[in-house]
């Protein structure tokens, strides 16, 4: 009875480590992303971007907004339009209209494409050290 079963039990296993594999390239793919989009900004420590929690921690270092906004990365239904409004103002500082930021926080595998094109395109770069101040 048991050797019946057993070839059931393998592919089921093969099957959902597929999708799980899927996941963790997916998830290093748009680490990597985030980490030259980090770099681009001039916000340290880039290697947040893999590392679970940090990453939305350098999204709101890149974003320049507080810390604090963390606590609603927790809070149902406040987590998207947070991250929206986190993914709005990463896009408009690598030099792209903030719509991007919509279509980044809700639009799935469109959001590779543009956190690459964020990271990887002709954007103007703010870092903090080429900013300049106006003297009032």
């Amino acid at each position: 009875m048991e050797g019946e079963f057993a070839g059931s039990e393998a592919a089921a296993g093969a099957l959902s480590t597929i999708p799980m594999l899927i996941a963790v390239a997916l998830y290093l793919v748009s680490a990597f992303a985030f980490m030259k989009i980090a770099e681009k900004t001039g916000t340290e420590n880039g290697w947040f971007a893999f590392i679970p929690v940090l990453n939305v921690i350098l999204a709101l270092q890149v974003a320049q907004r507080p810390t604090w906004w963390l606590i609603l990365m927790f809070i149902p239904l406040v987590n998207v339009i947070t991250g929206v409004i986190i993914m709005m103002k990463v896009a408009a500082r690598c030099g792209r209209p903030e719509w991007w930021g919509v279509v980044i926080g809700l639009v799935p595998f469109v959001n590779i494409a543009l956190l690459y094109a964020l990271a990887y395109g002709q954007g103007a770069e703010t870092a903090p050290s080429k900013v300049k101040i106006p003297a009032a």
